[in-house]
């Protein structure tokens, strides 16, 4: 797996999407078709690297290939209120939502070879980057469906060793029962 966009790290490029962004435009991005064809697997299995390299983009960082242009990028990204940081916000920003946006669908349409513990782990992980979006409503669900497997396991696993009437056994029980009949409710 490449370890980042390449436009992305090309203050030109950076400073694009922020003005596009600023319109009413919509971010697509654009993969090659060998990227195409194992995102969902990348995604199933490697959702923290992709969102720790959106989290590392920093226009700060960004590269400018004629030093003759570095001046005249700058002039401009000081235009835009609060310059450099608010290019890497709005671009972190943008595509911390398309990346929630493609877990959500690959959680849609899973495929059973991506294995139920990579999906749950999607979960889990698409379920937390909503959260520190502040979209509660979106993670809770998420977060419901891939804790209710282990809640399963956990209550299995005190059942063979300590037995049904004993109180661990009884509270595990108890929690699944919870997060099932809250489920019933949504």
């Amino acid at each position: 797996m490449r370890r980042g966009p390449g436009a992305m790290t090309r203050a030109w490029c950076m400073f694009e999407m922020v003005k596009a962004l600023a319109k009413p435009a919509r971010l697509h991005v654009v993969l090659s078709h060998a990227d195409v064809n194992s995102f969902e697997e990348l995604l199933t299995k490697h959702f923290d690297d992709i969102a720790g390299i959106v989290a590392g983009l920093d226009a700060r960082k960004a590269q400018v290939s004629k030093p003759e242009d570095r001046d005249y990028i700058l002039g401009q990204v000081r235009m835009v209120d609060g310059g450099l940081g608010t290019v890497t916000s709005t671009v972190c920003s943008s595509l911390r939502g398309w990346l929630a946006e493609q877990g959500r669908k690959v959680l849609q349409s899973h495929h059973e070879d991506n294995g139920e513990q990579n999906i749950i782990r999607l979960k889990h992980r698409v379920a937390k980057l909503l959260k520190a979006q502040g979209d509660l409503a979106g993670a809770e669900p998420l977060l419901r469906e891939a804790l209710q497997p282990l809640l399963r396991e956990a209550l299995q696993a005190r059942r063979e060793v300590l037995g049904d009437g004993h109180p661990d056994t009884l509270t595990s029980a108890n929690n699944l029962a919870r997060l099932l009949d809250a489920k019933e409710g949504n």
